[in-house]
């Protein structure tokens, strides 16, 4: 997900993903993941702050521009009592 550069922080992005995780949550799921470039470390704290944690990397997950990328791998698991 991407915030427009007008509106950065300013907790947008904290409240997407709360939002999906309850949502997620409600409809059953038990864990999210999310892959983010290592150098976009303003994602990397936002989605640690919201609870994901650092699994791995994938070693040129894809191509983007003719270039092959990394891609860090994030998880949390929703704990949500029904």
């Amino acid at each position: 997900m991407y915030v427009d550069p007008n509106h950065r922080g300013q907790g947008i992005g904290n409240q997407l993903i709360t939002r999906c995780h309850a949502t997620a949550g409600e409809q059953g799921f038990w864990k999210l993941i999310a892959k983010i470039f290592p150098e976009n470390e303003s994602s990397l704290e936002l989605f640690r702050s919201t609870g994901y944690r650092d699994v791995g990397i994938h070693a040129k997950h894809g191509q983007l521009d003719g270039q092959w990328r990394d891609v860090c791998l994030l998880e949390v698991l929703l704990h949500i009592e029904k």
